[in-house]
């Protein structure tokens, strides 16, 4: 075996964990909700989803949005309701990765 083949069998089998890992943590976020009813397509995600993907409270999402910290869409809600807001994935991924909190300062 060279150290091509074992170094690209050892990528696969690490994303392979990755991908398990990430699906078991977001099921576990969901695992006694219903999942929200979706109003998009699978390029953005609501603050519910945000905050499960990235293992967060809501409010951590909403506070980075309202400090210009992580990018949305405002979308129109039904009378007396605040709006929603849609999270385009890769902006989500960009806040991740540029060190974002995902815990609340004490």
């Amino acid at each position: 075996m060279t150290n091509d083949s074992l170094s690209e069998g050892i990528i696969k089998l690490v994303a392979s964990m990755v991908k398990q890992g990430v699906e078991e943590g977001i099921a576990a976020a969901l695992a006694n909700k219903p999942p929200p009813a979706k109003l998009h397509d699978d390029k953005h995600v609501s603050i519910p989803e945000a905050a499960a993907i990235v293992r967060c409270g809501k409010g951590i999402i909403r506070l980075a949005i309202e400090t210009g910290a992580l990018r949305s869409n405002r979308i129109p809600r039904a009378r007396g309701r605040a709006p929603g807001h849609l999270i385009k994935r890769r902006d989500l991924e960009a806040w991740l990765k540029s060190g974002a909190p995902t815990e609340p300062a004490p």
